[in-house]
């Protein structure tokens, strides 16, 4: 699934039974699908694996915090 969210927004989404993997891409001027964010497009990727079964949720918020929960590595943006 792919998602558009500028930053300040939330987004509720149905999301399929099965097991996720979380990659997200940030800049500050969108050049399209292809591009992403230009040059200036940073990648990364959750280190935890998202399953979602029956009712079961989750909320994410990609917002850096010193502290916390959800772990984040660079990735290539060619693992995109």
């Amino acid at each position: 699934m792919t998602f558009f969210i500028l930053g300040g927004d939330t987004v509720r989404a149905t999301v399929p039974e099965g097991s996720f993997v979380l990659k997200y891409a940030t800049g500050d001027r969108w050049c399209g699908e292809g591009m992403l964010f230009g040059e200036d497009t940073a990648t990364e990727q959750a280190d935890d694996i998202f399953t979602f079964e029956g009712r079961r949720g989750y909320t994410v918020e990609l917002i850096k915090r010193k502290g916390g929960n959800l772990r984040t590595k660079t990735i290539d943006r060619a693992h995109f």
